[in-house]
């Protein structure tokens, strides 16, 4: 689970949505968004609620970056 002071990004090529602790510099959470083969494009955070936002060409994947992951998508 990320800490308070995370960084996310995506690895586009890799299908891959990253959480890197900024104090260790430490990949913490690695998520796949099952965005295909263009892989995530965007990704937003909602610190209050826990909520990762990705960008996929097709749809919204949002996942739960305080917990397991995927949550739910919006085509």
């Amino acid at each position: 689970m990320p800490s308070a002071i995370a960084f996310y990004t995506n690895l586009e090529d890799k299908d891959r949505t990253l959480a890197i602790d900024l104090t260790s510099h430490k990949i913490v959470a690695t998520w796949n968004p099952a965005c295909g083969e263009e892989g995530p494009h965007g990704v937003a955070h909602r610190r209050k609620s826990g909520h990762l936002f990705v960008a996929c060409d097709a749809k919204l994947e949002v996942l739960n970056a305080a917990g397991d992951g995927r949550r739910a998508f919006i085509d």
